[in-house]
């Protein structure tokens, strides 16, 4: 969808936190003028918020960075579409949510 725009974007499958792929962090920090995090889980403690720490650590003048996941309160079991809906985890927010980071930026998805 993005590149139907004329965005180029780069995806990138983090299977696990520990142990933090740290060439990863620095390729994306240093590589990229924005990141949208997508998490499967909550935001806090998450990939997202590692990166703006490492970011932060290092001093480096990174990438706008923008974390989608699930918000840190109670949810419904259910079928996981229906779940990452409720989220706001769906294809065209995620679209929204990068189109709005190159534009005008900021740190969490609202």
């Amino acid at each position: 969808m993005l590149e139907r725009e004329g965005i180029s974007a780069s995806v990138v499958n983090v299977r696990f936190l520990k142990p933090m792929d740290e060439a990863l962090m620095a390729e994306l920090a240093a590589g990229h003028r924005a990141v949208v995090v997508i998490e499967e889980g909550v935001t806090t403690g998450g990939f997202g918020s590692q990166l703006l720490e490492r970011i932060e650590r290092n001093r480096q003048n990174g990438p706008r960075v923008r974390v989608m996941g699930i918000p840190d309160q109670f949810f419904e079991h259910g079928k996981r579409e229906i779940l990452l809906e409720q989220a706001g985890l769906t294809t065209e927010r995620i679209v929204l949510n990068a189109k709005e980071l190159l534009t005008k930026g900021s740190v969490y998805a609202g």
